[in-house]
């Protein structure tokens, strides 16, 4: 049994070796189901080399490959963390397998055992680092209107296909967006359901941060993860200083200049942009503007559809005071519980 083991192990190193592995999935640090992997891998190899990692955890060695048996299959993990010139970086496992259902095998038992459900990696900013948490996926049917938001899924599935284009063509590859409209109509929502279609971790900055300079703004850019997007929220609450905070020169130089992030999405959400500089808007830093508007009644009445049926639907319509956020209709609609009260109160929102 020994030295079949070995043998299988010797062949599994072969194909791995020759680039004739039959299954590899990688599993990003910012995936769901990454600290699963991790825990398994400590698990079982209680002896063997460990380091601690960014977030002073205790986590396997990096860069070396495990061969183990998983239910009478061979699979070959490997941690593995890459690191950029700007600072950014990216942990990850690559789990090999010779056949695709060994992989499938293995993550859907950490999933059931694990009771692990979709969820979008939020990172806010402190004084010099980032805060995590998990937060629930954002339904993309949720999001109404639902043209802002298929428009921008797209186009940033449109950019993040393109990176060989990017650079034959020599041109920078990142993205920007600006997410432009009134309080409460979905700007903030609109980047988490992003975040979550795309897989990739949400890092929500603000520049009115008391700690907010040129040099704290590189920094924490440098230290977003690879393949996140950067929400900054409330651009149109920020005054660019002249004495010591951000100024419109370092929110240039984060946007395109030499510490620009490759690979990452940048959103900008502002209530009122009459404001914002033109060189900000131009295009290579602002790519895309999307604008969200009002709830109007017929977007409302398939948000009051959606928490209470369609019993009392038409009341609902007599008495809804067209346009209103989305955010006022939603918290109007929760806060009854009895369809017809709802229906019949729509007039206070």
């Amino acid at each position: 049994m020994f030295y079949l083991l070995l043998h299988t192990v010797a062949i599994s190193f072969y194909y791995k070796a020759i680039g004739l592995v039959f299954a590899c999935l990688t599993v990003p640090y910012y995936c769901t189901v990454y600290e699963h992997v991790e825990a398994y891998m400590a698990s079982v190899y209680t002896g063997r080399q460990i380091e601690i990692d960014d977030e002073s955890r205790i986590t396997i060695a990096r860069n070396a490959t495990t061969w183990l048996f998983y239910k009478g299959y061979i699979l070959g993990i490997t941690c593995n963390l890459e690191e950029s010139t700007t600072g950014g970086r990216s942990r990850k496992y690559f789990i090999w397998a010779l056949r695709r259902s060994t992989l499938e095998l293995f993550i859907n038992d950490l999933y059931k055992k694990h009771n692990v459900v979709d969820v979008v990696q939020v990172r806010t900013c402190s004084t010099y680092d980032w805060a995590i948490k998990q937060t629930p996926l954002r339904p993309v049917e949720s999001i109404l209107p639902p043209a802002p938001i298929k428009d921008m899924i797209a186009d940033a599935e449109h950019f993040i296909n393109a990176r060989e284009r990017y650079a034959y063509l020599g041109i920078p590859y990142r993205r920007g967006y600006l997410l432009e409209g009134f309080p409460g109509t979905g700007k903030s929502s609109c980047a988490l359901c992003l975040a979550g279609v795309l897989k990739r971790p949400l890092c929500f900055m603000s520049l009115t941060n008391k700690n907010a300079t040129d040099e704290w703004l590189n920094e924490m850019i440098s230290r977003v993860p690879v393949g996140g997007i950067i929400l900054i929220d409330d651009y149109d609450r920020f005054e660019p200083s002249t004495n010591g905070g951000v100024t419109i020169g370092g929110l240039l130089n984060v946007l395109d200049g030499v510490v620009a992030q490759t690979g990452k999405i940048i959103i900008l959400a502002a209530n009122e942009t009459k404001h914002i500089p033109e060189a900000l808007l131009r295009p290579g830093r602002i790519d895309r503007r999307f604008t969200f508007g009002l709830t109007e009644t017929a977007q409302a009445v398939e948000l009051f559809e959606r928490f209470h049926g369609k019993e009392y639907r038409e009341l609902f319509i007599e008495n809804f005071p067209s346009p209103r956020s989305a955010s006022a209709i939603v918290s109007h609609l929760m806060r009854y519980e009895d369809a017809q009260e709802a229906a019949a109160n729509a007039g206070s929102m």
